[in-house]
């Protein structure tokens, strides 16, 4: 007799070498969105004496949705000699196999900038999942992507796409009213035509100004909460390595908002805007030329003192007052200050892992501190000295954690030399301490500078 098997809406297909660590993020996202009863990451529960085959078919045909998480290697991994996708016993090819012949929606997310699947490189039974629309799923867009996931798997399980949201806003205790506005806030910066709103939820104790207010940040670079006081906050896996940037340089993991001094130099936001260095002038430049930006005219007067790097305007409150607001009304500035990050921390952040071979989320957000921080040059020489000391890289076969824990001790060296030895020493003691709590896949809880980083 056949053993009643359990129902899912939304099954994940994925395979455990290529995207683990996405997989397992996409499916909290889900949970929680729609609640843990209606998502399955493994089929593992298979009855004694089931048969496997006629058990995931059971499985995935009583879904409303399957999606197929595809990673770089998703196409390459072999066993004895063989790809996994050719092998009739393999799971993932099952899975696939199963989603497409049984007529529910198969969706395919491309994760860790995997290339879309042409038919050409599949099996024959593999090669209609190549027809399908996939949806690429990015790190710095990923609150945006997943909300467009939602919307997409919303109405297959019948429910409205805000539903959701309000059944979380339940689950958590907030009121439907708080629940709403997110929504409106999650609009407004899609109309806009951005694809990123904010990763970093609001936190469990405030830390950024409110949206909205008048209310002008310190000039002084803010202090991190005390070791006796730890702030929960709310960011996503792939935020992890910026909102750790974000304690050092500001003194909170999320800095949207925030306007503060460092010696004779005014920086603003997330992606660190220098007056000095010109890339607040890039950005306000961006800004006033975008279709519809709230605050364009009035801080297109401003422009020539900032193109001039006019030292007062590190002490003009008006101007520091406009950029706060900027940031907390208007998400066009969000986007724009997102796109900088992208251009100035992650891209080199990620040219540079996958030249050298880190693949750990603690050794991206290191490598990418350091080239941030201290600048190209001396990034350089610290990682050309970590090469020479090893004899290689981890992508020549040196273990990554060894590879990086010289690195950081050549970056404590380098500290010495640098115009702020002890802050750079004490964010690299920060690295050092995470690395020997073993917190290289940065999952949550981490804690870092007082705060402590949790999942949304």
């Amino acid at each position: 007799m056949t053993t009643a098997s359990p129902t899912f809406d939304i099954v994940i297909s994925y395979r455990r070498e290529d995207t683990q660590a996405a997989s397992n993020a996409v499916y909290r996202e889900l949970v929680r969105r729609f609640g843990a009863d209606r998502v399955l990451l493994d089929i593992t529960s298979i009855p004694v004496g089931e048969d496997y085959d006629q058990f995931v078919r059971r499985i995935i045909a009583s879904a409303k949705a399957v999606i197929v998480i595809i990673g770089p290697q998703w196409l390459t991994i072999e066993k004895h000699g063989k790809r996994r996708l050719e092998q009739e016993d393999d799971a993932v090819r099952g899975e696939v196999v199963a989603a497409l012949a049984s007529g529910v929606p198969v969706i395919p997310l491309l994760v860790e900038n995997a290339p879309a699947i042409e038919a050409d490189a599949l099996p024959a039974a593999l090669k209609p999942i190549a027809r399908l629309n996939m949806m690429p799923v990015l790190e710095r867009y990923w609150d945006t992507d997943m909300n467009t996931l939602a919307q997409r798997l919303a109405p297959l399980l019948g429910v409205e796409p805000e539903a959701p949201a309000r059944a979380n806003a339940a689950k958590t205790g907030k009121r439907p009213w708080v629940a709403l506005a997110t929504g409106i806030f999650v609009l407004a910066g899609v109309t806009a035509g951005w694809f990123y709103v904010s990763a970093a939820r609001a936190p469990v104790t405030k830390v950024d100004p409110a949206p909205g207010t008048a209310t002008v940040p310190p000039v002084a670079k803010p202090a991190a909460a005390t070791p006796d006081e730890i702030v929960q906050v709310k960011v996503p896996l792939a935020r992890r390595p910026l909102a750790i940037t974000m304690i050092f340089e500001t003194g909170r993991p999320r800095a949207y908002s925030a306007v503060y001094t460092l010696g004779d130099d005014l920086h603003y936001g997330a992606g660190f805007a220098s007056l000095k260095h010109g890339s607040l002038l890039d950005l306000l430049q961006r800004y006033t030329s975008f279709p519809n930006a709230r605050f364009a005219g009035q801080l297109n007067e401003y422009l020539p003192r900032v193109d001039s790097h006019d030292p007062d305007l590190l002490k003009d409150d008006g101007f520091k007052n406009l950029l706060t607001r900027a940031a907390g009304e208007d998400p066009a500035m969000i986007g724009l200050q997102d796109q900088m990050i992208e251009e100035r921390f992650f891209g080199p952040a990620r040219v540079e892992c996958n030249d050298i071979g880190v693949k750990s989320a603690l050794g991206f957000a290191l490598i990418a501190d350091v080239n941030f921080n201290m600048g190209k040059q001396r990034y350089a020489r610290i990682k050309q000295t970590t090469i020479r000391a090893l004899d290689g890289t981890p992508i020549t076969g040196i273990d990554e954690h060894d590879w990086l824990r010289a690195f950081a001790k050549q970056v404590g060296v380098a500290a010495a030399k640098s115009t702020f030895p002890n802050a750079v020493r004490r964010r690299t003691d920060a690295y050092v301490q995470l690395m020997d709590q073993n917190r290289w896949d940065l999952a949550a809880p981490v804690t870092v500078g007082g705060f402590e980083l949790v999942d949304p």
